[in-house]
């Protein structure tokens, strides 16, 4: 079945994909946000447990007491 103008009643009309252009944007910005919020969540973990490693450290090995 081809697609019509319900106005005019031509066939010879494009498809604009709206729809999939939007759906598209907001997929692509919640991604963004997703993998910030994993990089934010990684680097405070880090910062919170990298002393403590650290402190454990001897000759390069980590030694738990």
């Amino acid at each position: 079945m081809s697609e019509q103008c319900p106005n005019c009643l031509s066939r010879r009309i494009g498809k604009n994909n709206y729809g999939k252009k939007t759906a598209g944007v907001v997929g692509a910005s919640a991604g963004i946000y997703d993998g910030y919020a994993a990089a934010t969540a990684g680097a405070q973990a880090g910062a919170a447990m990298g002393p403590a490693i650290q402190r454990g450290l001897k000759n390069g090995k980590l030694e738990i007491a």
